[in-house]
């Protein structure tokens, strides 16, 4: 809810945000409600409901600069043939992994082949594994370049750069090679 209330509150009047957010039934009537306070969307404007109960992170700070996250729920990721149809009228997309479970690399890899235009994405939870009581651990990002590859622009932390390697120059160069 903060990157969409961010973006409505920073594009100019001739910008439309279309969300393409799968919620969990528990929170769809809170988060469409949210979604229609909200000045730059269509007024149909919905999220996708999906069963399961939707995804909830417990934060516990352990200082000022650490955090300790423990998940529950289970959204399904997307699918490229449940993307496909949403994005093709779209002039970019803005890929924010919240859970890090949105889609998987192979949909990534679709999305990238079937939607030409500009894609930015937000990697910060694809770089926390889930251990089965819900408690995110920092993980290496399996097949980073190829994931990198997916997209126009991409935004991780310091903490997360580090997990690639020493030398963000390298890490971005066998990025653009993808």
């Amino acid at each position: 809810s903060y990157a969409l209330a961010a973006l409505d509150a920073t594009l100019s009047e001739d910008w439309e945000i279309v969300p393409l957010i799968k919620v969990g039934r528990d929170l769809a009537p809170k988060a469409n409600e949210f979604l229609r306070s909200l000045r730059r969307t269509t007024h149909d404007a919905r999220f996708l409901e999906v069963p399961q109960p939707n995804n909830r992170v417990t934060l516990r700070y352990e200082s000022t600069e650490r955090r300790c996250e423990q998940m529950t729920g289970g959204v399904p990721p997307w699918t490229w043939a449940e993307l496909g149809p949403l994005v093709r009228d779209l002039d970019a997309l803005y890929v924010n992994f919240i859970s890090g479970f949105e889609l998987n690399l192979e949909t990534a890899q679709l999305l990238r082949r079937g939607f030409p235009r500009t894609m930015y994405a937000d990697l910060h939870s694809l770089f926390l594994g889930k251990e089965p009581n819900g408690l995110r651990v920092p993980r290496s990002l399996p097949q980073a370049p190829a994931w990198f590859g997916c997209f126009d622009i991409v935004q991780l932390n310091e903490d997360e750069m580090l997990q690639l390697g020493p030398d963000p120059l390298a890490i971005a160069a066998d990025a653009l090679r993808q």
